[in-house]
């Protein structure tokens, strides 16, 4: 039906003028979220930089001559269909909108007028959808979208989530014939709120003069007199999965990837698809380097093997019979080992400071790969002081600390100390001795010029009190907890502090979390005003630190420490689940960085008894009490799945490029900042809940793997056959890092010079998403309906009696089990499954036999932490001799004696 400039039936709802489609909305969603971009954001000028559905910018070639397409539209509408026409001398361009049953269709036509060879150089559609988000939070969770885009030629589609991830999404396809080549973006420069107007492209010849774009952008020729189509069908879904089955029904191609998308040398990859094109092929991009091998098809599903040996980028391209084009676009790395040993190893020796001279002795700073140098204080490169003084997410020693918690070194675990004593203790922290705020974090764009302000303390948060930014202090919790545990299985490599001196650090500083920044008022000229409430209140990378050092401190005999802690964290839990109803917010309008808190938090609540309360906490702000009468299982249970819904919906999954499959999705869109550091914060939870929650498991192991995976993109490794790296070349940077990805022919990142397509020149924030990788990473077999039975993190070698799983996950340390009849989970807390003898499951009777590497090399206690369906049937050998469970009675130990290399355990129901 048609009243006025609108058009709707039962599914849709749209409104119009006469250049184009100015509202889409779906009848049926009880928040009436409207999917296009409206006039109700304070920060942008509407009128500027809104652009209707339907308007184009078209550059075609006529006798040699570049022209644009500049005519006014002509609108007609009736009860089914508007119409827009734009007409020159040369052109007549139709664009029609129309209902069909329960979709919408978008059907362009280009007709060439004149008697002659016309050809079309770039055809840019704009799509002015709704993400430009509020800070109200229902208003962005349940009434903004997220744009999820896969350019990929005639295989391309975008779909749009809300940003809670809630029905409905709306899917746009394109019709046979129609391919979708490039993409830009006209910013607006509202970062952290807006990505500004995004656009396809469905031909970018001229745009991409210079081939610097990784897909084909041909022109397109139009004889005189002759005309060509182009289409979109828009359907509303319910779920990722509907999205696949009308990729299948409408002649796309539903794709599957395992592990990821960024993958290491020496790790198989699978690629599933499932289409009704017919003839289907895989053709890789280095043919030498690349080994493809169909090892099924059957009704319209197709599954190949593939192993990369080029370094690089690399692209696959899908055909099938009628010259159907789509495209894979692939990272392929150095072994996980490799680049985690030589990232720590580069940090140390390009990015550390020891100048006694300096205020900043024992920074452990940036590396700008431009300059094939490290930027400090005194030589900024034009970066803003938070990056270069090693404070605000730009730490690095939490990277280290987990590094040689698994593979100690010397001089690593030296320079950490040295970073400790000399520039953290007394400095970038306050001591123990310092009054007020003893254990506090100075931070701001340079903390040593905060700690020394003369302003003093009482100045609003501007002085020398700005030790309020919550998120720098799960990062130094980490580092103390690591380090305590280095100089527990490790005493003779520490020096500074011994391991009971590391953990009361680390549990002083959790005191002070939850203390000091709560304790000072921040008043003008900060956006907030009042007490920071933020550990309680917001989501801060790293703080899935807390449950483990409520763990350690309890296997201490530190019963107060540990209850202290347990229950300050214990009001963040359930200020999550019963006291905010979008707890997933953080700095920004809109980001990802609170889920892997919230995956912890939701863990935390399943995994431990909650008690119920009465006036737990009152916020200092709103003086409102915080109360919990009654916790209920049904609640955590529905956060849990609230918050891995919301994780999700900023997260590539459909999205088959290496720089989008597990990637989070920023307020700036998946056009800017790909791969950042939450891409595998974030993807930790989505793995964990794969592994541990999921009815699902299949789905969320698959895309939390590829997360984990996905931002080692970002490390520049390589050899000597391709300099020392991919993205910048030389010896100077092999094992250098860019901050995250820009997927865009031109980028103009925040905080960074004018950039092309690839990774940012310095690491910055990245080296906490690549620890998070190491914490994350293991190895897991599968029974998997797509890709059969499988091996993440590993390669598989099935026999008839047994399976054969060789570790190549980079730690070593962890092992899933996830097949039909047998679910057991392995963490060995000190040493490392072998790198030369395979992981063996013996079918018939699920024997489980594994060779643990004595990985110091001495006399030690080693710990098996096991997890399985029933624990009471376990039966643990070693030598011949029953290992019997440890105080839990899902822990073992093992005794390594300085003549063994490597022990032989069978495990057996």
């Amino acid at each position: 039906m048609a009243n006025l400039n609108k058009l709707f039936n039962d599914y849709f709802k749209i409104e119009f003028n006469s250049k184009g489609l100015k509202s889409i909305v779906n009848p049926k969603d009880i928040n009436s979220m409207d999917f296009m971009l409206q006039n109700d954001n304070n920060y942008i000028n509407y009128k500027k930089v809104f652009r209707e559905l339907g308007q184009f910018d078209l550059l075609y070639s006529k006798n040699g001559k570049i022209i644009k397409l500049d005519s006014t539209s002509v609108c007609t509408s009736d009860n089914a269909n508007v119409c827009f026409k734009n007409v020159n001398d040369d052109i007549e361009l139709e664009e029609n909108f129309s209902f069909e049953e329960d979709y919408m269709r978008w059907d362009i036509n280009i007709k060439n007028k004149t008697d002659h060879e016309l050809k079309l150089l770039d055809f840019q559609l704009p799509l002015c959808f709704n993400t430009a988000y509020a800070r109200a939070w229902q208003e962005t969770y349940l009434r903004r979208a997220i744009r999820h885009s896969f350019v990929a030629g005639n295989g391309s589609f975008i779909f749009l989530n809300k940003a809670g991830g809630d029905p409905p999404f709306l899917l746009i396809m394109p019709t046979p014939g129609t391919s979708v080549d490039c993409f830009d973006v006209e910013t607006t420069h509202d970062a952290g709120r807006f990505e500004g107007i995004y656009s396809i492209y469905l031909h970018a010849n001229n745009k991409n003069q210079d081939k610097k774009w990784r897909l084909p952008t041909p022109n397109k020729l139009i004889n005189g007199g002759d005309s060509q189509s182009y289409g979109f069908v828009f359907k509303w879904v319910k779920n990722h999965e509907q999205i696949r089955e009308c990729l299948y029904l409408n002649n796309l191609i539903d794709v599957r990837i395992m592990p990821g998308m960024t993958v290491p040398v020496g790790l198989e990859c699978k690629i599933y698809l499932r289409t009704k094109l017919k003839e289907i092929s895989i053709i890789p991009e280095f043919e030498n380097e690349t080994n493809i091998i169909e090892i099924d098809s059957e009704a319209d599903n197709y599954l190949f093997s593939v192993s990369f040996q080029k370094l690089g980028e690399n692209l696959i391209t899908i055909v099938d019979k009628n010259g159907f084009k789509s495209y894979l676009q692939f990272f392929v790395t150095e072994p996980l080992e490799t680049m985690i040993k030589k990232r720590s190893d580069f940090i140390t020796k390009n990015q550390f400071y020891n100048n006694k001279t300096k205020w900043f002795d024992g920074l452990i700073g940036l590396w700008n790969m431009k300059e094939k140098s490290s930027p400090n204080p005194d030589n900024t490169h034009g970066l803003q002081d938070y990056m270069v003084s090693g404070g605000d997410d730009c730490f690095k020693a939490p990277f280290l600390a987990r590094k040689n918690s698994i593979y100690p070194m010397d001089e690593e675990i030296k320079i950490i100390e040295y970073y400790l004593e000399n520039y953290v203790w007394g400095k970038h922290q306050r001591t123990d001795k310092e009054k007020p705020y003893p254990y506090g974090i100075h931070g701001g764009e340079n903390w040593y010029v905060n700690r020394n302000n003369k302003i003093g303390f009482g100045s609003g948060g501007l002085g020398q009190d700005r030790m309020w930014r919550s998120f720098d202090y799960p990062h130094l919790v980490l580092v103390y907890l690591k380090m305590y545990e280095i100089a527990k299985y490790y005493p003779d490599k520490c020096n500074y502090l011994t391991f009971d001196q590391y953990l009361e650090r680390a549990y002083r500083t959790a005191v002070a979390f939850f203390e000091v920044p709560i304790a000072i008022e921040m008043k003008k000229p900060w956006d907030f005003n009042g007490y920071p409430t933020w550990a309680y209140t917001q989501g801060n990378f790293n703080e899935k630190i807390i449950p483990d050092l409520i763990n350690v401190l309890q296997n201490e005999g530190k019963e107060e420490e540990a209850s202290k802690i347990k229950n300050e964290w214990e009001k963040k839990v359930k200020y999550f689940i019963y006291d905010h109803e979008f707890p997933f917010g953080s700095e920004m309008f809109f980001d990802a960085t609170a889920f892997e808190s919230t995956h912890a938090i939701a863990k935390y609540a399943i995994d431990n008894h909650i008690n119920p309360d009465e006036k737990l906490w009152q916020d200092p702000n709103s003086k409102e009490w915080y109360s919990h009468p009654e916790i209920k299982v049904e609640d955590i249970n529905h956060f849990m799945h609230r918050q891995i819904q919301g994780n999700i919906a900023c997260r590539g999954w459909l999205e088959m490029n290496f720089n989008q499959f597990g990637s989070d999705i920023r307020a700036g869109g998946n056009s800017s900042y790909n791969l950042s550091y939450m891409s595998q914060l974030g993807g930790w939870a989505v793995l964990d809940y794969g592994l541990n929650h999921s009815k699902n498991l299949y789905d969320h192991i698959n895309l939390g793997y590829a997360s984990i995976l996905s931002s080692w993109a970002l490390l520049n490794s390589g050899n000597e056959k391709n300099d020392f790296g991919y993205w910048f070349k030389g010896i100077e940077n092999d094992g250098a890092a860019g901050w995250s990805y820009e997927p865009k022919l031109k980028n103009n990142p925040w905080g960074v010079s004018e950039m092309e397509r690839g990774i940012w020149n310095v690491d910055g924030e990245i080296d906490m998403g690549l620890g998070s990788s190491i914490d994350s990473l293991c190895t897991i077999l599968i029974d998997d309906p797509c890709f059969k039975t499988i091996c993440y993190g590993g390669n598989l070698k099935e026999y008839d009696d047994r399976y054969e799983i060789f570790s190549l996950d980079g730690v070593r340390n962890k092992f899933h089990c996830r097949l039909k009849d047998l679910n057991m989970s392995i963490e060995l807390k000190r040493d490392q499954f072998s790198d030369t003898e395979p992981i063996i499951i013996f079918k018939k009777d699920n024997i489980l036999q594994m060779t643990i590497n004595n990985t110091s090399k001495d006399d030690h206690m080693s710990y098996i932490d096991i997890s399985t369906d029933n624990l009471k049937s376990l039966s643990l050998e070693m030598n011949g001799k029953n290992i019997l469970p440890d105080k839990s009675e899902n822990i073992y130990r093992i005794q390594f004696h300085n003549n063994s290399e490597k022990e032989i355990i069978s495990i057996s129901h």
